[in-house]
């Protein structure tokens, strides 16, 4: 007699992570392979990080519960009270504690496909079920998510921009999409790309706050400021959502190394470089889709630190093809392929493959 588990495990694919180089090199592919699967910064700590993880000598103790001192000073710097924001190990745990939070078994929990996949596991191992709404070219369709809204419907997921198709929502679409949900409805607004939004007319969930007691936003550590090793992410929300998503949220989730590297990203003395760093990406952002589009592709405008390749059937092949040749790049079967924007030598590297594999299928 064997233990038995959850019978939604023998479906549940569990969190997939893009290939890493050394996958590659191990299945026999090139052994220097570029990584441009995972949307990281290609840059290491802001000034400060490292020296505050060194410093950092109490490890015999438990941190604080809720990184409180970390909240504190996101709060501060946003313009919020404190007791607003939810820190965790990354956004990823925090979507699972925001469901656990907020639906009962078989409610809804509303997602655009194709978007983040976490959302929809989130509400798949809490008993709710993912309502999938198709995107509207590379857009999410925020008309049809308002018209798709019921009574069960509990939480909608906005990544914006949308990971993987990198385009941002427009501040006019989401006023009226909020405009039209029912206020006891929980509308998370997943900006973890916001740093690297140069177009005005995006929305800044942050800024519907105060006029939207049901709107969610999650931030993370983990792209612009470099800290994906870290794991730390943060919500924002009213109080009562706030303290709801608290209580579910796993205890020390935030270790101390994580809080104080956090912390010291924050610093004001970070910001030109943080900005220097997300001007880098920007301008080659600008570029790769520029050539991309030279080359014959069609490339969606990006307000994201990665590029999508729309290529419907012929996504896992083309990876495939990137692959053999040292570029590892996401694909999203049926749909396209995602590119994380890098260093100028690495994106070269992978224009350099895309300029070649175009000159083959001509």
């Amino acid at each position: 007699m064997t233990v038995r588990t959850r019978s939604l495990l023998d479906t549940y694919p569990g969190y997939v992570a893009g290939r890493t180089a050394d996958a590659v090199a191990q299945n026999g592919g090139p052994t220097n392979a570029v990584k441009l699967s995972g949307n990281e910064s290609c840059f290491g700590p802001l000034p400060g990080v490292r020296a505050a993880i060194d410093s950092e000598i109490v490890l015999n103790r438990y941190p604080d519960a809720h990184a409180s001192n970390l909240c504190r000073v996101i709060a501060a710097r946003i313009g919020l009270d404190v007791d607003q924001i939810v820190a965790a190990s990354g956004s990823l745990p925090l979507c699972r504690s925001i469901v656990d939070a907020i639906c009962e078994p078989g409610d809804e929990v509303m997602v655009p496909t194709v978007s983040f996949p976490a959302y929809s596991a989130a509400a798949a191992l809490a008993g709710a079920v993912p309502v999938r709404v198709e995107m509207r070219g590379h857009e999410l369709d925020l008309v049809e998510m308002a018209n798709r809204v019921t009574e069960r419907t509990r939480i909608v997921f906005i990544c914006t921009p949308n990971n993987p198709t990198s385009v941002a929502v427009t501040a006019e679409s989401l006023y009226c999409f909020l405009r039209q949900v029912p206020g006891d409805v929980l509308v998370v607004i997943d900006e973890a790309y916001r740093e690297f939004v140069t177009d005005p007319r995006s929305a800044d969930g942050i800024a519907l706050l105060a006029e939207f007691s049901n709107v969610l936003v999650l931030r993370t550590f983990s792209k612009a400021y470099g800290l994906a090793g870290l794991r730390v992410g943060y919500s924002l929300s009213s109080p009562k959502v706030a303290a709801a998503i608290r209580k579910v949220t796993a205890a020390f989730s935030v270790n101390r190394l994580s809080e104080s590297g956090a912390l010291a990203a924050l610093n004001p003395a970070c910001d030109s470089e943080l900005e220097r760093r997300v001007a880098h990406v920007v301008g080659e952002r600008g570029r790769v889709t520029q050539t991309l589009r030279s080359l014959g592709h069609e490339v969606a405008d990006s307000q994201a630190n990665f590029v999508w390749l729309p290529m419907g059937p012929a996504a896992n092949e083309y990876a495939r093809m990137c692959e053999q040749r040292g570029v590892v790049i996401r694909p999203f079967e049926n749909r396209g392929v995602r590119v994380t924007l890098s260093t100028v030598v690495e994106n070269e590297v992978f224009l350099r493959v895309a300029t070649q594999l175009a000159r083959e299928t001509r």
